[in-house]
């Protein structure tokens, strides 16, 4: 409110002004005999300081100003300082007032109070303009105020939100951090068990090659063992021919045949028992392919999972950041 007084005081003030160089401008412009110009120009200062003293003394900075209340007033004031003025100005045009004409000048002087009232109805609607435009700027100012406390208030939440967000990040990058340790672990793991897988299979090729040469030397035996049964037998039949002059070759030769046939039929046992073995091993090797396979699909499974629940996590707060972003520029550009 102080700040529309005192512009409303300066507003006055500056209409005052314009008043005056108004009838002064408005005087000049009506022509005037050279030997009366100094008179005229001393005639019109006074008319103008009058006007100014019609329409208010200006005051110090504070106090109220004192208008005319209406138009018709200021005007009547006006005209009666203008006919003060004209009848005080034959004495001091005694002795240079030949050859005017009353008629003339008065025109003139009703030509100045039009003017006059002209003026003044320019400056009572210049008066009301300012004074709606003062109640605008308050209008205005109290209509930002609460829109920047507004906003102060909505920037205020956002800065929260943001805050609020970025710690959600920084716990998401931390499992996010975490679950990469364990697929790290578990890829440790999955090279762990490929190698152990590949030393079985490695294990199982070389006790295949064993087995192989093991048993083309037992079938080298067996036929080293019918050759030598044959030739036992061809001598048994020399034997009976020679039976009592070979009995001692035959009797060693037959501990012989049994010893053979001894060593035969625990060899064919121990062959019998490795294979045995190499089978239950063969079966084992399987079932533990069969649990490794199991294993790494539901492992695969598992991280497959895990990754595709992460990164949709991961797409909805860089989404949500995002947007977040944008309102913050939207509101630092209303800013």
């Amino acid at each position: 409110m102080d700040d529309s007084e005192s512009g409303g005081t300066i507003g006055r003030k500056k209409g005052k002004k314009a008043r005056k160089g108004t009838v002064r401008k408005l005087v000049e412009e009506i022509p005037k005999p050279q030997s009366e110009s100094q008179n005229e120009v001393e005639l019109i200062s006074r008319h103008s300081n009058s006007i100014g003293n019609v329409q208010g003394v200006e005051e110090p900075e504070g106090s109220p100003s004192t208008p005319p209340n209406s138009l018709e007033e200021g005007t009547e004031q006006s005209i009666a300082v203008i006919y003060s003025k004209d009848i005080a100005t034959p004495t001091l045009r005694s002795g240079s007032e030949t050859g005017f004409d009353k008629n003339a000048e008065k025109d003139r002087v009703f030509r100045l109070e039009a003017q006059l009232a002209q003026a003044l109805a320019e400056n009572a609607q210049l008066d009301d303009k300012y004074k709606g435009l003062l109640g605008r700027v308050a209008s205005i100012r109290t209509t930002l105020t609460d829109r920047l406390n507004k906003d102060a208030e909505e920037l205020q939440q956002t800065k929260g939100m943001v805050e609020t967000l970025e710690e959600q990040n920084r716990v998401i990058l931390c499992e996010k951090e975490a679950v990469e340790t364990g697929l790290k672990q578990t890829i440790a793991e999955r090279k762990i068990l490929a190698q152990e897988v590949q030393d079985l299979r490695q294990r199982f090729s070389v006790s295949q090659q064993n087995w192989s040469k093991e048993r083309e030397e037992a079938d080298i035996v067996q036929q080293r063992l019918k050759e030598e049964l044959e030739t036992t037998r061809k001598a048994g039949q020399d034997w009976e021919v020679l039976a009592m002059e070979e009995s001692s070759v035959r009797r060693a030769l037959e501990e012989r045949v049994s010893d053979i046939e001894d060593q035969y039929i625990s060899q064919k046992a121990l062959l019998e028992k490795e294979i045995s073995i190499k089978a239950q091993q063969a079966a084992k090797i399987s079932d533990l392919q069969m649990a490794l396979k199991d294993i790494q699909q539901t492992r695969k499974e598992e991280l497959r999972e895990i990754v595709e629940s992460t990164q949709s996590q991961i797409e909805a707060l860089v989404s949500e950041k995002t947007s977040l972003r944008e309102e913050l520029s939207a509101a630092e550009v209303c800013y």
